[in-house]
């Protein structure tokens, strides 16, 4: 019975000995999927900024441009859900050369704009109604988990067809894979210019064109470890 058992070991050890000094020889490759799609809404970060002597003043001069910008995206049928605060603020900051207190008063909004059509006319509306900065915009789609799953799949169709074309030089094949690791993001790129064309008060003028849709570029990469055959 021992004799077997030793013998059981020695054979394992060797197998396992035989296994280490000749690996599985392995292909690692980068695989990209992008998916390119026009975005259909777009998020506006605006801010309402007021200066003055007293705090109490510039707070409420900045209370009241955001009551008046509230209340004009509600006439605009924008949702409450779609209107956030982002920030409020107020500073106190000493002018060494008048020797007074300076206050600053800062409330920043972010606006999602569902119909791209509505971009100019909100614009226009948020300057009048007391917006002093816009911070930037930020385009989306609704559909982006659906996307970044299709971007997976093109990204793992491309990654095996770079292993399938090194091997076939040689002569070889790829088996399974063997390890899977993703990075990626999806990024607004405007490599193929869209734009929105507002009507102009004046007859027979050109269109204003102010806003650039561009494309939202879904970009998935993985990296992938097929075994060589």
């Amino acid at each position: 019975m021992k004799q077997l058992t030793v013998l059981l070991a020695l054979i394992f050890t060797t197998t396992m000995m035989t296994a280490q000094q000749n690996p599985q020889p392995t292909i690692s490759v980068k695989g990209e999927g992008v998916i390119n799609v026009v975005p259909d809404h777009v998020i506006v970060k605006v801010r309402v900024e007021e200066e003055g002597t007293s705090a109490v003043d510039v707070k409420t001069k900045t209370d009241a441009s955001v009551d008046n910008v509230i209340k004009f995206l509600r006439k605009l049928k924008i949702e409450d859900k779609n209107i956030q605060t982002n920030f409020v603020r107020l500073d106190k900051s000493y002018n060494y050369n008048t020797k007074e207190y300076k206050y600053s008063s800062n409330q920043s909004i972010s606006i999602k704009i569902e119909d791209l059509e509505q971009y100019d006319a909100t614009m226009s509306g948020l300057l009048q109604s007391g917006i002093n900065r816009i911070d930037g915009i930020e385009f989306g789609a609704k559909n982006l988990e659906s996307l970044q799953v299709e971007a997976r799949k093109k990204a793992m169709l491309n990654a095996k067809d770079k292993a399938e074309q090194y091997a076939s030089t040689l002569n070889q094949t790829i088996g399974k894979a063997i390890s899977i690791s993703e990075q990626g993001t999806a990024n607004p790129i405007v490599p193929k210019v869209r734009m929105m064309a507002m009507e102009s008060d004046f007859a027979g003028s050109e269109p204003q064109e102010t806003l650039a849709k561009g494309e939202i570029a879904i970009k998935i990469d993985v990296n992938v470890v097929f075994a060589l055959n």
